[in-house]
């Protein structure tokens, strides 16, 4: 049972090194029980949450097996050269459109973003804004049970660097900030040597008032049974990049999610898997939402 709100991290414990690396790992929130919509119980309150898991790869690393180095042998676990640099499991530079990194906001929105470092190389995060860290390793920068008053949140000045390690994380509360996009920054240094940068990461705050009106039009949607095959194709009002539209099967959009389909330039997107797991609800429909705020619930699906 948690103790305490707070953000933390969980991971692989077998050949840890490895599969923490191959992605074994994610992101814990733990909110007090006034939440979530509140950091901790003395804390903040804030009206939109922004996630973003750091994440390095070295492809050499993703070759190996899951046991490999586990009886001693040497498999070059020592040398870590990472060439792909992610947020969210995004690599850069689809970073900066993808709406699994993309925060949005209004200008009068409290904004808190936790931060993770699911990687090897030390983090510098650069924000073009003033940010308040709020909470350091899961533990709030406000009374409670891991402090007794000792501690205060701080701030760190716009162009400054947020530093993170492995597996450390921070949360930072952000206000105030005017209509406009905004590129965050995270170079990725190297640990012994940490003035060398061997790659960065970058994604969005877009701020904006702007109400967006999107439209989802489901043009096919199918099940083939001896296939256990799924196919849709629509269009969306609001084009991509970072249009987005989630399919769910059944009713409403708390039946099981299916896939996520990507909004080409023309406002056209077009999805189809194989799901043995998941054949049509008893309905017989599917249900969808856009990035841009668009829903379309209960489509008949037509069985084949």
């Amino acid at each position: 049972q948690a103790m305490q709100a707070g953000t933390f991290f969980y991971h692989c414990h077998k050949n840890t090194t490895l599969h923490f690396h191959m992605g074994m790992s994610g992101l814990l929130i733990v909110d007090p029980p006034d939440g979530p919509g509140k950091l901790c119980t003395n804390g903040p309150s804030y009206d939109v949450e922004g996630i973003l898991v750091f994440q390095d790869v070295d492809p050499y690393w993703r070759s190996l097996t899951h046991e490999a180095g586990m009886c001693g042998e040497d498999v070059g676990l020592n040398v870590f050269r990472p060439e792909y640099f992610m947020i969210n499991g995004i690599p850069h530079p689809d970073t900066l459109v993808s709406p699994k990194c993309v925060i949005r906001a209004k200008p009068t929105d409290t904004i808190l973003i936790r931060m993770l470092s699911g990687c090897y190389c030390v983090q510098y995060i650069y924000f073009p804004f003033d940010v308040l860290i709020v909470e350091h390793d899961g533990r709030p920068l406000y009374p409670g049970p891991s402090n007794h008053g000792y501690y205060q949140p701080y701030t760190v000045p716009a162009g400054a660097p947020v530093e993170m390690e492995t597996a450390q994380r921070r949360a930072v509360l952000v206000q105030g900030v005017p209509e406009g996009e905004y590129i965050i920054t995270n170079e990725f240094r190297e640990l012994v040597r940490p003035d060398h940068v061997l790659g960065v990461a970058q994604t969005k705050l877009i701020v904006s008032n702007a109400t967006m009106n999107d439209q989802i039009v489901v043009q096919r949607a199918e099940y083939d049974r001896r296939k256990e095959k799924w196919r849709f194709r629509g269009t969306c009002a609001i084009p991509g990049p970072g249009n987005y539209v989630d399919i769910h099967i059944g009713p409403d959009l708390n039946a099981p999610l299916l896939g996520t389909a990507v909004v080409d330039l023309n406002g056209e997107w077009r999805f189809q898997r194989r799901a043995p797991g998941l054949p049509p609800d008893p309905t017989h429909t599917a249900s969808f939402r856009s990035t841009m705020g668009a829903t379309l619930l209960s489509v008949p699906v037509r069985i084949k």
